[in-house]
């Protein structure tokens, strides 16, 4: 198996993986999150996670992410007091 390498990984490094994160567009519920995407014309993201187990609006946004067509690269914590 060959070693992975920044050069061997530049092909798979490029406009796709442009995301933003979910945190800095401060959105009330999913649907926020969905319209900013669009807004922005961004179909990734890196997902603010605290907001999925501290409040009930984010309990669907897997599907509705999933249906807007947004995908979560990755997801994102906070640091105590943050």
């Amino acid at each position: 198996m060959p070693s992975l390498t920044v050069y061997s990984m530049l092909p798979w490094m490029n406009s796709r993986h442009v995301a933003f994160c979910s945190w800095s567009m401060k959105p009330n519920d999913p649907l926020e999150l969905v319209s900013a995407c669009k807004a922005c014309e961004i179909t990734y993201i890196q997902l603010a996670l605290l907001p999925l187990i501290q409040n009930r609006t984010w309990k669907d946004c897997g599907e509705i992410l999933h249906d807007a067509g947004v995908s979560v690269l990755s997801g994102m914590l906070e640091a105590s007091g943050e």
